[in-house]
């Protein structure tokens, strides 16, 4: 732990917290506790949600293994090892001044198991006010020997331990700024996962007719999860981690619960449901979808019924909101939906709290709570066991349906952040149609030849199209930008005049170059071009066009300069020379060809156009200092 720091800030200010919600809250949610006692055993690399690992995480950002946390009005008591101890006697000194709690440190000896140190945690659990009543997490099951030695010690000391758990769980109910944005980072990488590679992959091996296990898209989905860089996110990789193993369901067997794991069936192409759990920085999020290829018009109808339900859902989502009756909206739209069936085939709840843990507090009809702000949800919309007695497939039969977004809950009333909204969950953007090539079916023995894909839609646009298109909106804006301050004629009088247009005020801002060729820097707007061995630059206003002609023995380009009586330079200048046009050969040589075949290739746009466009559609087109060279 030689590079780890723990923020003294970030500390006081929980510890602060903490001590304030045990002490306003000590009847309801603490069970009368006077003192705390926290736990934790030996290092795991299974994936873990205890609420004794949640408070280390949220105290100290660290989890510290085999250590024991006592808390009581007046210090804070901490037995672990000697490394451990070094770490967290830097924060003694504001621990006391901003809490006003005494930090102690118990060192446990290597070669001790620590009973003597526990003995003294004890006796400071004696000394408290009144009765002693020691808040625990006796559901929390660690390993290690100085866990199991603190748990017989605390069964044989006659003190009486109760469940602190509801406690904490409602203290770190409430996220604060960086949590909420830790959630909306691991929100962000599950949306992207969902959007960019499952449905991209599920879409390909539906297309191309392939048989892929659950579990292996299971897997791949993983990978991508744990290395944010294969899609571009710029996440630190040691920051991320799944929530969850991701889960694929199709072929009429589904188990909507988030602790069943992708079996070992090959993805089906009728209803299939994918869910993937993210974390970063041990923070959770959650992202749900169905697809559904060639959906009936009652899959249709209760699709949208239990998307209109996880809206209305989400919308009552709102601080002061009373959990139970937010469960009852979600139902009552259903049966307005004409869907009233439905309801008797949803899962358990409408999701849950999400944070440092998976999942909190449940969204039920029994839950009594309420919201309140800095709260985030996992809102889960899912019915399963429905049933499509008309499908010829036996796979097809059976299906469910489910909804998932993760949902930040906003402070003044404000309506509630969707976290995962960037993952499309509208109708047309999650159902598919398979389409038959009636001249091919023989061919194909009676199934489809061609599949109807997102990619197929005319309204699709692709990540490549997407740059193309703002890389012509900025080549038009610099070209109106280019004829508004440059073209003097038929500018006003406030506008610039190209005799006053200056493309570089000294020597030192041309680009240097090796090279003595024709060269475009957009930055400057200027066109560079050698003239006995020096780089003269030329702003792009006053040229008039640029053309090339080539054939076996070169390539051959020519200038052409703005010039005439009308030319405003002309007019100011009546007695200055002005260059008309230059041009340039390159001559063919057996080693030449295939670069100056190159060279004129990339030019052909710049050179079949003329004037401002020409030169400017060859800046944007290469590196946007110094651009192509011939």
């Amino acid at each position: 732990m030689g590079d780890v720091q723990i923020d003294s800030a970030n500390f006081c200010s929980r510890l602060k917290k903490l001590i304030g919600h045990w002490q306003a809250n000590r009847s309801t949610h603490w069970a009368n506790t006077n003192a705390l006692a926290i736990s934790v055993g030996s290092a795991s690399d299974d994936l873990r949600y205890l609420k004794s690992i949640s408070l280390h995480y949220w105290l100290f950002r660290y989890e510290l293994p085999d250590t024991i946390v006592v808390l009581t009005k007046d210090a804070l008591h901490v037995l672990t090892s000697q490394k451990k101890v070094s770490l967290l006697e830097k924060l003694s000194a504001d621990c006391e001044k901003e809490t006003g709690l005494k930090l102690v440190l118990l060192t446990k000896p290597k070669a001790e198991d620590g009973g003597a140190q526990m003995k003294e945690l004890l006796e400071s659990i004696r000394t408290v006010e009144g009765e002693p009543v020691v808040g625990s997490l006796p559901r929390d099951k660690h390993e290690g020997k100085l866990f199991e030695l603190w748990a017989s010690n605390c069964s044989e000391s006659g003190l009486a331990f109760v469940d602190a758990a509801p406690g904490l769980a409602d203290l770190l109910s409430c996220k604060d700024a960086s949590e909420t944005l830790n959630i909306k980072k691991a929100a962000m990488l599950g949306s992207k996962v969902m959007k960019e590679f499952v449905v991209g992959k599920v879409e390909q091996i539906v297309d191309d007719g392939k048989s892929v296990k659950h579990s292996k898209l299971a897997e791949l989905t993983e990978e991508v999860i744990t290395d944010p860089s294969k899609l571009g996110v710029k996440l630190k990789a040691e920051n991320v981690d799944i929530a969850y193993p991701p889960i694929f369901q199709s072929g009429g067997k589904y188990d909507l619960r988030v602790s069943v794991p992708s079996d070992d069936s090959v993805l089906h192409d009728g209803v299939i449901v994918v869910s993937i759990g993210t974390r970063y920085s041990s923070y959770c999020a959650n992202v749900g979808r169905t697809y559904l290829i060639n959906p009936t018009k009652k899959q249709e109808d209760e699709y949208l019924a239990l998307l209109a339900a996880q809206e209305a859902i989400i919308a009552s989502l709102v601080e002061g909101a009373s959990i139970s009756s937010i469960v009852e909206v979600g139902c009552k739209i259903l049966r307005d939906k004409g869907q009233a069936h439905l309801v008797d085939k949803l899962t358990k709840s409408f999701g849950h709290g999400t944070g440092l843990e998976f999942s909190s507090t449940v969204l039920a009809s029994k839950n009594t709570g309420t919201v309140r702000a800095g709260m985030v949800f996992n809102v889960v919309v899912g019915a399963q066991g429905l049933e499509d007695s008309s499908a010829k497939d036996a796979k097809s039969r059976t299906y469910a349906i489910q909804i998932a977004d993760t949902v930040v809950v906003m402070a003044g009333g404000k309506p509630p952040e969707v976290a995962t909204s960037s993952c499309p969950r509208n109708w047309d953007k999650i159902s598919y149609t398979l389409k038959m090539d009636l001249a091919f079916e023989d061919m194909t023995n009676g199934g489809p030849s061609r599949k109807t894909l997102r990619s197929d839609d005319p309204n699709h646009k692709s990540a490549e199209q997407i740059r193309k298109e703002k890389q012509d909106a900025l080549l038009t804006q610099k070209n109106e930008e280019t004829l508004r301050n440059g073209t003097a004629a038929e500018v006003s009088t406030s506008g610039r005049k190209i005799s006053e247009v200056v493309a570089y005020r000294s020597l030192a801002d041309i680009p240097p170059s090796k090279d003595l060729n024709i060269q475009v820097d957009s930055r400057s707007e200027a066109v560079l071009v050698p003239i006995f061995g020096v780089m003269v630059p030329f702003h792009i206003t006053t040229v008039k066009n640029a053309t090339s002609n080539s054939d076996h023995d070169g390539a051959m380009v020519r200038i052409t300069f703005n010039f005439g009586s009308s030319y405003e330079p002309c007019t100011k200048y009546p007695t200055a020379v002005l260059v008309k046009d230059l041009s340039f050969k390159h001559e063919a040589s057996e080693a030449s060809p295939p670069v100056a075949c190159r060279h004129e290739a990339s030019l052909a746009p710049c050179l079949e156009a003329t004037g401002i466009d020409a030169l400017l559609a060859s800046c944007l087109e290469v590196n946007p200092y110094v651009g192509h060279h011939i």
